[in-house]
């Protein structure tokens, strides 16, 4: 079982100290996976982790976590209900073209559905999240 609520760093100065020597040391581009792209990484801040990194680093990041996906959905393997599939890529460009991070992944979204980009292009719905859809990787 995942607990969601670890953090390695619980406010920016700490993140700074942890990101800052691996920074220096040569890192160029930052991975800032989080469950949910949109949650705040700390109190007092909208950014989320990889805004967080971007910020204290200076170097581009990645979000990830959530894209396509309602805050609703969980570690449970069940089948999902339409509500589990959103769009929410109004609030992840606005955020994007804000320069909060530099680069967008999509993870279980398109594992679910490979035809996910099309369909995001389009304007199209998203499938209805279907864990069984991320077995066919195993």
């Amino acid at each position: 079982m995942q607990d969601y609520r670890a953090q390695l760093a619980t406010n920016p100065q700490e993140l700074e100290e942890i990101l800052g020597p691996i920074s220096d040391a040569g890192v160029d581009i930052f991975d800032a996976s989080t469950r949910y792209f949109d949650i705040p990484a700390f109190e007092g801040s909208t950014l989320n982790l990889a805004g967080w990194a971007k910020k204290v680093t200076g170097k581009p990041t990645m979000t990830v976590g959530g894209i396509g996906l309602n805050k609703g959905f969980g570690g449970s393997m069940d089948k999902r209900t339409d509500s589990d599939s959103v769009n929410n890529l109004d609030l992840l460009l606005s955020r994007f073209e804000a320069g909060e991070f530099d680069l967008i992944g999509v993870g279980r979204s398109l594992l679910n559905d490979p035809a996910w980009i099309r369909k995001a292009r389009a304007g199209e719905p998203f499938d209805v999240f279907d864990p069984k859809n991320l077995r066919r990787l195993t």
